[in-house]
């Protein structure tokens, strides 16, 4: 009886896993959905594959900033946000190689992922072609755009989109099964 209960459990549980695999996002699956309709990215599900924590620090509080945790240190406002790996999303075009992806309500809330196509020592992570969170290096650290601000990032630097498997859009080709060929 228990063994029957287990095997239950075990194949349920395969079942759960296979049902929400998720698939990076990449140019080429941009592409072919692109080649179908435009407006076809906005209605896919995006997820973070990793988790991002942004940082953002003040003089003054920041009233165009959504609540979220702030610190007071040493006469400094310190904004943060994390977005948890798997956060959805979902995402516009800003242009060719760019999404604008929204992981929160409004027109600003946004975090741009850009087409990785650097290799070698430019490389962040095995990325080529795959959508990463677009990133800028300068002196005091790594930034990104949110909310139309520069925001430091904490964590999160090699994230990249993935979108439900089940979401793809399939090549629409018919199949066709042969019957063979018998000797006369």
């Amino acid at each position: 009886m228990k063994t029957r209960i287990f095997l239950s459990l075990v194949t349920l549980l395969t079942l759960f896993a296979m049902g929400c695999s998720r698939e990076v996002f990449t140019q080429s699956l941009r592409e072919r959905i692109e080649s179908k309709e435009a407006s076809d990215l906005e209605r896919l599900q995006y997820y973070t594959d990793s988790r991002i924590v942004l940082s953002y620090s003040s003089s003054t509080k920041d009233n165009s900033i959504k609540a979220g945790k702030v610190e007071f240190v040493n006469g400094v406002y310190r904004y943060f946000v994390e977005i948890p790996k798997m956060t959805p999303g979902v995402a516009k075009p800003y242009n060719k190689d760019v999404l604008k992806v929204f992981f929160d309500e409004g027109e600003k809330s946004y975090l741009l992922f850009e087409k990785n196509m650097s290799s070698g020592e430019n490389q962040r992570r095995d990325t080529r072609g795959r959508y990463q969170l677009a990133i800028a290096r300068e002196q005091g650290g790594i930034y990104v755009r949110f909310e139309g601000k520069k925001w430091r990032l904490v964590e999160g630097e090699n994230t990249v989109l993935l979108i439900d498997k089940s979401l793809r859009f399939e090549d629409d080709t018919e199949k066709r099964k042969l019957k063979g060929v018998r000797v006369e």
